[in-house]
């Protein structure tokens, strides 16, 4: 004949009733509601065995311990006729992972980075980690100039409690620059700075801290003011005259250690 004293039932929220709580010892444990988990898995995480008095402090502590697992959204622990029954809902599983919309980055760049965060084909759903997945991708497209990216995530179930993530992207337009600055800039004149120089062949070497300080929009970027402090003018035939200087150096300094020995 099944007892039905409800022990503990929890779902995101520790709650138990000390009152209708009492300890018995555990004559058996059977588990209930598990798919893709091994009743191995959740008896490790159990600290009671058979012929323990479960107590009051071990059963919250074991639907904690389940819970820390992120296998389960719903753990129950139930006694039937001095038996532990521990029923469980599981955390569907993500089947499979795709894109539509992406044209600057190839899926795989994109499911490689949806991985470092945690989310990738095969494993347990965390609802917690799509947002941050959204996020992630968008500054895969920050990184390209692509600042009114967009990202969202469709949650599609499966049978077998399995899920598809379906991401679809707005890239957007690339931000442009609209005006370039230069301030403090006493030896050369405005006009010495060719715009077509700066651009392509990079005679100033620009600090990532002052590109990432540009204030980004949806089409370009507002007027950037850089400061001629915040860069290293390259004069690239003074560059190359000391980059040859060093190396003869350095060879002659070579020749000198080795007369020593």
């Amino acid at each position: 004949m099944k007892l039905s004293r409800l022990l503990l039932l929890l779902s995101g929220i520790t709650s138990l009733s000390a009152a209708a709580f009492e300890p018995f010892v555990v004559k058996d444990i059977r588990v209930e509601g598990i798919q893709r988990t091994e009743a191995g898995t959740i008896f490790s995480y159990l600290p009671v065995r058979v012929g323990d008095t479960l107590t009051e402090q071990k059963a919250s502590a074991a639907v904690r311990s389940l819970f820390a697992t992120g296998f389960f959204k719903d753990v129950r622990l139930e006694v039937e006729d001095g038996v532990l029954v521990v029923m469980v809902e599981e955390r569907p599983a993500i089947d499979q992972i795709t894109f539509t919309g992406q044209k600057e980055f190839s899926k795989d760049v994109l499911k490689l980075a949806l991985k470092d965060i945690g989310l990738s084909e095969g494993r347990i759903l965390d609802r917690a980690l799509l947002e941050r997945a959204e996020q992630e991708l968008k500054t895969q497209y920050l990184s390209r100039g692509k600042y009114a990216a967009e990202v969202n995530t469709t949650v599609t179930p499966l049978e077998r409690n399995r899920v598809a993530l379906h991401f679809t992207v707005d890239e957007g337009e690339a931000a442009k620059i609209r005006e370039i600055t230069i301030i403090g800039n006493n030896t050369f004149s405005d006009q010495s700075f060719h715009i077509i120089h700066f651009v392509v062949d990079l005679p100033l070497r620009v600090p990532k801290s002052v590109l990432d300080a540009a204030p980004p929009s949806a089409a370009a970027l507002g007027p950037v003011i850089f400061s001629l402090a915040e860069f290293q003018v390259i004069d690239r035939e003074t560059e190359a005259a000391n980059e040859q200087g060093e190396a003869s150096h350095a060879k002659y300094k070579d020749r000198q250690k080795k007369a020593v020995i």
